[in-house]
């Protein structure tokens, strides 16, 4: 297995984010000066090498996954961190993104989201319309309108688990 370090941040994933998801200079965020937030995904990258808490792939890449999407860290940009820290680990174990079709995924979201609505905003691929959605709906807590979710930390993990089983296929070598 190949695990991301804090290396992997500052020379991939941090750079890539700012140069992908953001037009406004004054937005990008500037992860590399949040010393506290600095730490905290060091220890969600060396905590997810415990194979007695994290025996696999899909395990190791639910908590890195749910832990910074839902740990806001950052005063900004933490769910491009984690959607980012997702793609390059599972990139980098030998992951490919299935492709399944929005109806599909609006039925995945249905069972398990059922107050969330999915955005109808357009995507180049439909798993990345999929993980925009599956993120904004980890986070989402507006009980006032009936949309958050009932789930706590360990249940959004074991949700996640399921979601990524649906959307990850292992290459063949």
């Amino acid at each position: 297995m190949v695990y991301l370090s804090l290396s992997d941040y500052f020379k991939y994933i941090f750079p890539s984010i700012r140069k992908i998801t953001y037009d406004d200079d004054r937005k990008k965020p500037i992860y590399e000066d949040q010393e506290s937030g600095i730490k905290t995904i060091d220890g969600i990258i060396s905590f997810i090498q415990n194979d007695n808490y994290y025996p696999t792939f899909i395990n190791k890449a639910s908590y890195l996954f749910t832990a910074i999407s839902t740990g806001h860290y950052f005063p900004n940009g933490n769910k491009r961190l984690a959607l980012f820290s997702f793609a390059y680990f599972a990139h980098q174990n030998g992951y490919n993104f299935r492709g399944i079709n929005i109806y599909e995924y609006k039925k995945w979201f249905k069972k398990y989201f059922s107050g969330y609505r999915v955005t109808k905003m357009n995507f180049s691929t439909n798993v990345g319309w999929a993980i925009y959605n599956f993120n904004r709906a980890i986070n989402i807590k507006y009980p006032e309108k009936r949309r958050s979710h009932k789930y706590n930390f360990d249940e959004i993990k074991e949700i996640t688990e399921i979601f990524f089983n649906l959307i990850l296929d292992k290459q063949k070598t």
